[in-house]
């Protein structure tokens, strides 16, 4: 449990079920940062690392999330780190609150929302003239088409706002696609997780400054449709 004390604050990382949590926790912990975990998988591997001091498991929704770390407020306020997407989400909706009980940085919600999702990043990139792929956004399967024949192959296909059933389902951030035949297929196997997503063009690598819409993306076998991004690795930490 949270140490009540005058000493450095502990730090709540919201999302220790990924690996951008283990991460975190065990930064903080190498560092002698009282950390703790919430996360939403017991199953995880990350779930079991010996960089935290306890685990608290919370059902989906924004009200459990927001209840548990309720409990875990305390008079030394802790240091609120949320380290998935929806987490980032949540903190900032109920920011107002939070706030009262934890240490967090985060801006505006629409800030957040604009981060997050990749149609009104796209959006904001184009206005500011930032450089980013050729984009394309999907709501059918005609856009999807036109999409394949205005841009270059091979494409990548992006849900505009990842959830955790893309999670499930996909397994990355992305899926590759090497030509349109292959993102017609990608898109009709999961179109029903998401009624908007975004086509972009393929980006292998060069100097040219360019700012990809996802944190990393891997290029897999290029024959069929395929996800690529961050995967997980079994162990402990």
């Amino acid at each position: 449990m949270l140490e009540d004390s005058n000493s450095l604050p502990a730090a709540i990382v919201v999302g220790l079920d990924c690996i951008t949590g283990l991460q975190l926790a065990r930064t903080l912990h190498y560092r002698g940062v009282q950390v703790i975990g919430i996360a939403g998988d017991a199953r995880h591997f990350a779930t079991r690392t010996r960089c935290v001091s306890d685990v608290f498991f919370v059902k989906p929704g924004a009200a459990n999330l927001i209840d548990c770390l309720r409990g875990l407020s305390n008079s030394n306020p802790s240091v609120l780190l949320p380290a998935t997407d929806l987490a980032v989400s949540c903190v900032a909706e109920h920011s107002d609150e939070l706030s009262t009980l934890f240490r967090l940085a985060n801006p505006d919600p629409t800030s957040i929302q604009r981060s997050l999702g990749k149609v009104p990043f796209t959006h904001h990139a184009r206005q500011h003239g930032t450089p980013i792929p050729r984009t394309r956004f999907v709501e059918n399967l005609e856009n999807l088409r036109d999409a394949a024949r205005e841009l270059l192959a091979p494409f990548v296909l992006k849900l505009n706002v990842k959830t955790k059933l893309w999670d499930d389902l996909a397994g990355a951030k992305v899926i590759y696609a090497a030509d349109g035949a292959a993102l017609e297929q990608a898109y009709l196997r999961c179109r029903d997780w998401s009624d908007q997503f975004i086509v972009q063009e393929w980006v292998g690598g060069g100097t040219t400054p360019c700012i990809p819409t996802t944190h990393s993306m891997q290029q897999t076998d290029a024959s069929s449709p395929s996800v690529s991004g961050t995967r997980s690795v079994n162990g402990r930490s």
